[in-house]
Formats: structure tokens, sequence, C-alpha cells
């Protein structure tokens, strides 16, 4: 697996949708469908000669994490966010933030496991669906010379 910087023929709109559909929608109140609406620069962890998945950095914001159906529980989720992480921590920020839905376990379980926590609960004004914002303290980029 490789993590690279997102070009047209990757489609995360359709990456996007295929995962939405299969895993998302259940976990939104009835009547809800919520945008694809990202932020940021896209990066894409391919796998198997193809776009695995996906996530946008946008400054100190971890932004849209999706991986594909097929492609989960294969460490891809986790190497996503690892790689946004440096970007940031690279970027000069201390402190990385997200929003996940609260209804997606599996994500908070992740972002948890990788040192993420729970700043506060918001409910989305569009949506009304609640949200968690989430947040890790990256520290400092040390250079070779430091110690």
């Amino acid at each position: 697996m490789k993590i690279r910087p997102a070009i047209p023929s990757d489609d995360l709109v359709a990456i996007w949708r295929e995962v939405y559909d299969a895993d998302y929608v259940a976990l939104l109140p009835t009547g809800v469908d919520l945008l694809f609406e990202p932020h940021g620069e896209a990066w894409v962890a391919e796998a198997d000669g193809a776009a695995a998945g996906f996530a946008y950095v946008d400054g100190e914001w971890l932004d849209e994490l999706w991986v594909r159906k097929r492609f989960q529980s294969r460490g891809i989720g986790t190497a996503l966010v690892r790689h946004a992480e440096t970007l940031m921590r690279e970027a000069g920020v201390a402190r990385a933030r997200l929003s996940v839905l609260q209804a997606n376990t599996r994500a908070v379980v992740l972002y948890r496991r990788l040192g993420w926590t729970e700043s506060h609960a918001f409910q989305d004004r569009r949506s009304g669906v609640w949200n968690f914002e989430m947040g890790k303290e990256l520290g400092t980029l040390r250079t070779p010379t430091e110690t």
C-alpha cells in the first residue's frame, strides 16, 4: 500500500458513495442524507493497484476519511490517519482536529486507538445529526540534530 496525492481518475466521489451507501446510511436517522463536501488536500491510499480509500487534510482538520468495503480491516484507515497527522505536524499544527458521527462507533474506536480524544459533542445545524469533535496533540517535529 502507498499513500499519494489524489488524481481525477481516483473518482473519490464514487468511493465515498460506495461506502456511504453500504455503511453510513444505516447510521443516520431516517430521511437524513448528507452531502459530500470535502475540504483541503486529498490523499489516496492505493492497494492492489486501486484507490482503496482517501482522506482530506485541511490545516489542522482531518476531513472525509473513507475506506472502500473490500479494503476495510487492512490498516488503510490507520495509515491514512497517520499520514494526515504527519502532514499536519510538518505544517506546524500542534493539535489536530476532526469530527465524526457519534453513531459511527467503528471510526470512533479507530481514532481513540490512535490517540484521539473527544473534546465535545455537537449537533450538525443542517442535518440534526450528533457528532463528536475529536482532537490529538501532535507535538513538534524534531530535526535529526535535536536530542
